[in-house]
């Protein structure tokens, strides 16, 4: 098995040219680069979410902790 020294190029493109490898690596690279962005912009919006989401458990949390107890107390609720 001998390996070939030069790229293999699509057969339907100028093999002195080589654009449609050309346009092919274009194109993977800024899939690349786009999927790298996004995956950034998710991981930094998360910094700024973290304290969006942490206030908002923290009422919830705080209005289920309170049912919660009002239920162990017995407020609101017929003991049988």
């Amino acid at each position: 098995m001998s390996v070939a020294s030069q790229p293999v190029l699509d057969p339907q493109v100028d093999a002195k040219s080589g654009l449609a490898v050309k346009r092919d690596e274009r194109r993977a690279a800024a899939v690349g680069c786009g999927a790298h962005a996004l995956h950034d912009g998710y991981t930094d919006l998360i910094y700024v979410l973290l304290p969006i989401w942490q206030q908002h458990i923290n009422e919830v949390g705080i209005a289920v902790v309170q049912r919660v107890g009002a239920a162990a107390v017995g407020c609101g609720a017929r003991r049988v």
